[in-house]
């Protein structure tokens, strides 16, 4: 016995150093690589312009000025530039705590001054517990109009004071600082205004709804509500953006007593806005990473499924057209923090059978909460550049998953509403939003573009476009008020900017790496050096992407193109930096797209592709010249 005990020891210490010796040390074959690009189109294989999306907090955003109740002018540039096709809103956890009817607003009645002591309101709203307002409007601040109240009186505030400008009638009047939700939450920017922008940029909504908390008696927002209240607030939220005003259908009253009158009610409300048509959102999931202990919503695998039933029911009573989507796990069979034995998604997809319309999925690889390793270090680099390869083979097993529990031929669609990169002991930008991240952006972009239609991705959001926090694609300072462009805003601009209709068939020959386990990510023993993908548009552009995943060696490649002969001169964009670990934060352009003319093309040619870089080299048919 002591001697097998011996053995085993033995074995996993060797285990151990072949997988440390593999982290540290990238495995080449050579180095030099075959690109073989087929020209012939298949009509099937298009680009899903919905994974293009980006995620978009109500609070910290930064990005919209009340006083035109518009994107503000620098950021509208920005976002454009990215052109998003999909905006979730509130955010991730924060979702768990957000109150959505206080993003709405009261409107008042009467002016208001400086000096006036109350406020005449146009219905008696639910502020039990609230003292702090804000008011928006052109005449207050781009954030609004900063005051508080003595107490409520029916329909009036009394005792108002600390505001700072005149607002005539008509203005947004909106609570502040519930007690139960962090000091920062704020509602300068709500449902009425994404859905403002989703319009503007042309780009689906996909609303996150609050399973985590709700309103008690005392207004404080809380845990310990009823699930009545959460699912009649969520429907609630269907009836404002979806409903029709003349429906009279009552929603009931929960069980602390609230009454949340009739689906026309909130119709109304949104035509009382300007909106008489419904808005038509149709994604909506219930509730944010509830399987981890961190989150607000945390459960049970099981009572989450049997939770999930109830806000169905209750929301497609309003709105039986739209999607509602369940929380899943990237790890295919992994199990929630309170789960001792039942795998966290089988026991939600058996438990919702019948009744999902989809499966919202995080993709952050790698994640690590204790990592060994510096989130600087070659070993965390090497994790990242493995990190979309890893995301791809866990998305397969869902896929399989989800076909094995419902059948093929009831395809139910997978949404990845998040991704990034976490490295989650680190509260910098300079390991949030470094070049390798921009590179897992751009290699889980490259990797769902081409294969995600097979695996029934329907959409993909980025965390997220714009704000003070360290993941921002384009990040605010609310002291400078200035906006720094970081690596992933740049990779991401260049995907979706410069790619063509149909994706054509490319088969890449090149050196490995062999990747050591760091957090969800690996061990990973043959991971392609060179990722690459080739679209072509009506005009006959050939677009070659090309990411080199090696942290050390350029990649002579040579690069032949079926079917196609190309004008001898090429534009190139590329993304790179002197190393993976390269940002912003300080230098803002030591990460940018750079373009430049490349004039050896032929039917076959040779390209250097930098270390870990993206690279696009744009193709003109000769025939096209004219």
């Amino acid at each position: 016995m002591k001697l097998l005990r011996l053995y085993r020891i033995v074995c996993r210490n060797l285990i151990t150093l072949v997988v440390v010796w593999l982290t540290a040390s990238p495995v080449h074959g050579g180095t030099q690589a075959q690109i073989i690009v087929s020209a012939a189109v298949d009509p099937k294989k298009i680009i899903n312009q919905k994974l293009f999306g980006h995620n978009v907090l109500f609070a910290g955003n930064g990005m919209w000025d009340a006083r035109r109740n518009y994107l503000e002018t620098e950021a509208e540039c920005l976002i454009k530039m990215l052109q998003p096709s999909v905006l979730r809103f509130p955010g991730g956890d924060i979702s768990d705590l957000y109150i959505w009817e206080d993003g709405l607003g009261v409107s008042n009645t009467s002016l208001v001054t400086p000096q006036d002591t109350d406020i005449a309101l146009e219905a008696e709203p639910d502020w039990t517990g609230v003292r702090n307002i804000r008011i928006l409007d052109r005449h207050g601040g781009k954030y609004g109009d900063l005051g508080c109240f003595s107490f409520q009186d029916g329909a009036f505030l009394r005792g108002v004071v600390g505001l700072k400008a005149t607002h005539p009638p008509g203005a947004s009047v909106r609570p502040e600082k519930r007690l139960g939700q962090p000091e920062w939450y704020s509602h300068s920017y709500g449902i009425m205004e994404h859905l403002q922008l989703c319009e503007l940029l042309g780009a689906e909504p996909i609303i996150t709804v609050n399973y985590g908390s709700g309103l008690n008696r005392d207004g404080r927002v809380s845990t310990y509500v009823s699930l009545s209240q959460k699912v009649k607030r969520a429907a609630a939220w269907v009836a404002l953006v979806n409903g029709n005003p003349e429906d009279q259908r009552l929603l009931g009253i929960d069980e602390e007593g609230r009454d949340w009158r009739t689906i026309g009610y909130w119709a109304g409300l949104r035509v009382a806005r300007g909106r008489p048509a419904p808005y038509g959102v149709t994604y909506w999931e219930i509730g944010n990473e509830v399987f981890s202990r961190q989150a607000i919503g945390f459960c049970s695998a099981q009572t989450y499924a049997a939770d999930y039933l109830e806000f169905v029911r209750a929301m497609k009573t309003v709105d039986p057209t739209i999607k509602i989507g369940a929380v899943g796990l990237a790890e295919p069979h992994g199990r929630g923090d309170a789960d001792q034995e039942l795998p966290w998604n089988e026991t939600v997809l058996q438990g919702a059978k019948n009744h999902l319309d989809f499966l919202s999925v995080h993709l952050y690889y790698p994640s690590a909460s204790a990592c060994p390793h510096s989130y600087q270090s070659q070993c965390w680099f090497m994790a990242v550049m493995g990190a979309a390869s890893q995301a791809m083979a866990d998305l397969k097993k869902i896929r399989r998953l989800i076909d094995t529990i419902y059948g093929p031929s009831e395809t139910i669609p997978i949404v990845v509403s998040e991704y990034g990169v976490w490295p989650a002991e680190s509260k910098s930008g300079g390991d949030y939003a470094n070049l390798a991240r921009a590179l897992y952006d751009a290699d889980l972009l490259m990797g769902l573009m081409t294969e995600g239609s097979d695996l029934g991705v329907d959409l993909a959001a980025a965390w997220n476009i714009h704000g003070n926090n360290p993941t921002a694609a384009i990040r605010f300072d609310f002291n400078t008020e200035s906006r720094t462009l970081r690596p992933h805003f740049w990779v991401q601009q260049l995907l979706r900017n410069s790619l063509g209709n149909w994706i054509l068939p490319v088969q890449v020959t090149c050196p490995t790496l062999a990747i050591g386990r760091l957090g969800n990510v690996g061990p990973l023993l043959a991971v392609p050096d060179l990722q690459a993908m080739a679209t072509l548009d009506l005009q006959g552009h050939l677009a070659l992407a090309v990411l080199n995943r090696s942290l050390v060696n350029g990649l002579e490649a040579d690069i032949t193109i079926r079917e196609y002969q190309p004008l001898p001169l090429a534009t190139v964009q590329s993304c790179h930096g002197d190393s993976p670990a390269a940002h912003n934060e300080r230098e803002p352009c030591r990460v940018r797209v750079q373009t430049r003319d490349y004039s050896h093309v032929a039917e076959n040619f040779q390209y250097h592709f930098p270390p870990h870089s993206l690279t696009i080299i744009h193709l003109q048919r000769q025939s096209a010249q004219k």
